[in-house]
């Protein structure tokens, strides 16, 4: 486990709830990549590319939850991948999203032991 700087080994409520989040929305990813797998022709393809990286975002919430440095490393690799599509994508929402738990989880980094 990762050291941090409190008293407590325990993620704080908010990584908790960022964490639920993206693990809710990373099954629900699972979920449909196995519907486009099972599409004829490049949708196959396109679809374990998607399981792949839903199964790599359910691994870094893991790690985000249990306080550990790598997790919060891909953790800010995935939310500024899911920021540039957001702003691909023109997405308001995604994009002030994305900039909170960005910013929040910056915030938050000596829990992972990053100065």
């Amino acid at each position: 486990m990762a050291q941090t700087t409190g008293d407590s080994d325990t993620a704080p409520l908010g990584i908790k709830i960022l964490c639920a989040l993206t693990g809710l929305a990373a099954l629900f990813g699972v979920l449909t990549s196995f519907g486009i797998v099972a599409t004829p022709s490049a949708g196959a393809a396109l679809g374990f590319m998607f399981f792949g990286f839903f199964v790599a975002t359910l691994v870094v919430v893991y790690g985000l939850w249990i306080l550990e440095p790598w997790g919060w490393t891909w953790g800010m690799v995935l939310l500024v991948v899911d920021l540039g599509a957001d702003l691909l994508a023109q997405s308001l929402f995604g994009i002030v999203l994305s900039g909170f738990f960005i910013v929040y989880l910056w915030s938050k980094r000596s829990l992972y032991g990053r100065a």
